[in-house]
């Protein structure tokens, strides 16, 4: 009985400063036809690069390029008649696990493009593995989007509460700003009734003032009771004295 040999990981390792950090997946396979007529059956199927090399297939499924025009987020694959290798950018430390999944779903849609029915029991571990590892990171996703969903939940909390503050300060502002023009509107008007009262109207008030108050005037009872400037007032007494309407009253 033969022993069934663990599909060999490398999870990551570090490369270069300019290269992402890689994940490498090897599992042993028997794959039927050549190398040729993989590529063949892969052509036109979204691959940037197909080449072969010491007689396995090379297939290159770039998505992103650096600023430097580096492949960024990449699947490289490596098919050969025992064994099948993917090697694959990993965007952040946590990312290898989804990204081996990534990996091992590009290979089955290979297998079946290239018309590979076979699948060995290290392919079989290797998918089995893939996906614990997934499912292992799940609690974890749910911890941390919990985590993140309360933290995001205090923040709109905050927001709002901060929303209605000023809402109730904007409406106060308002109040006071229509308090205040209203009280300015009543300025206005009142100097304008004290600046366009015409002389005959102020000379006619001040006369009925003197007969009705015993021929006595207080410049600040009148003015206030008839909404004039003082100046005018006086300016009033001075015209009825010049007409000889009224005389003053030596002391």
């Amino acid at each position: 009985m033969s022993e069934e040999i663990e599909p060999k990981k490398i999870l990551s390792r570090v490369l270069p400063p300019s290269c992402p950090r890689e994940g490498v997946l090897r599992i042993k396979a028997k794959l039927s036809g050549t190398p040729k007529k993989w590529a063949t059956s892969l052509s036109g199927t979204g691959f940037g690069k197909l080449s072969i090399r010491k007689s396995a297939l090379h297939a290159s499924y770039i998505k992103s390029l650096d600023l430097q025009k580096n492949p960024h987020d990449y699947i490289n694959l490596i098919f050969s008649k025992n064994s099948i290798e993917a090697t694959y950018s990993l965007p952040s430390p946590n990312s290898a696990a989804l990204r081996e999944i990534e990996a091992l779903r590009l290979i089955f849609l290979c297998l079946c493009a290239m018309g590979q029915s076979t699948l060995t029991p290290q392919l079989s571990a290797a998918t089995s593995n893939s996906l614990q590892s997934a499912i292992s990171l799940i609690p974890k996703s749910v911890a941390e989007l919990s985590a993140k969903n309360e933290e995001l939940e205090s923040a709109v909390a905050a927001q709002e509460e901060r929303i209605r503050a000023l809402h109730d300060e904007r409406e106060k502002m308002a109040r006071r700003s229509l308090e205040e023009a209203r009280r300015l509107q009543s300025i206005s008007s009142r100097l304008d009734s004290l600046l366009h009262l015409p002389d005959s109207f102020i000379d006619e008030a001040a006369l009925e003032w003197l007969l009705s108050h015993g021929g006595q005037i207080s410049i600040s009872e009148f003015c206030s009771a008839h909404k004039v400037a003082p100046a005018r007032a006086e300016e009033s007494l001075d015209r009825l004295c010049k007409t000889g309407k009224i005389a003053r009253v030596q002391k």
